[in-house]
């Protein structure tokens, strides 16, 4: 069977190819082993509330839920949805964006229009966070844990099943599903 016909036949629908780089799904007995792989030839796309600002992600590591008191601070929300990306794998097409230090945990790219965070800088970490709500289609990405679970808040429930961590240490992606959705389950 080809890398192709095994994208379609699990799910994959078409592969997805990029300007001098090869196909990234290859042939593969195990649907979340083929999520992984598939990983590596993400393109999503998005930007900041006023669409000054937009970018392109070509390989996802990570996404989570964070309920740290940080996080609800800077968004707003009771928790706060986040996918991990490697530094190299994010691009910005357009607009720009200003760097405001937070804390020392790294900074905060704003948009100069806006003034909406459009992506946080872990700073010595080869990572950047980039909130889902930020995406096109953020359902093509699912959370895949719960970090800072100690800090949630008491009215929260967390009945997903999925990993918790009390703090921010969190297991390597490798060792939980993948992150990616192939094909979103249609909203409405």
């Amino acid at each position: 069977m080809t890398a192709a016909a095994l994208a379609v036949a699990c799910g994959f629908g078409e592969i997805i190819r990029f300007p001098n780089r090869p196909a990234k799904i290859a042939a593969h007995g195990n649907v979340e082993a083929l999520s992984m792989e598939a990983l590596m030839g993400v393109l999503l796309q998005g930007g900041c509330a006023c669409d000054a600002v937009r970018f392109e992600i070509t390989e996802v590591f990570d996404a989570g839920y964070c309920h740290c008191n940080r996080c609800r601070k800077q968004t707003g929300a009771p928790v706060f949805v986040f996918v991990h990306v490697p530094r190299a794998a994010f691009s910005l097409l357009s607009g720009e964006v200003v760097a405001e230090l937070w804390e020392r945990l790294g900074r905060g790219m704003i948009c100069e229009s806006c003034r909406g965070c459009v992506y946080f800088d872990m700073g010595d970490r080869d990572l950047l966070s980039v909130g889902i709500g930020r995406l096109d289609e953020p359902a093509r990405v699912r959370p895949t844990f719960h970090q800072c679970v100690s800090s949630k808040l008491p009215w929260l429930e967390i009945n997903d099943g999925l990993p918790r961590f009390s703090e921010n240490t969190i297991t390597h992606p490798k060792e939980r599903r993948s992150p990616i959705v192939a094909k979103p389950e249609p909203t409405g």
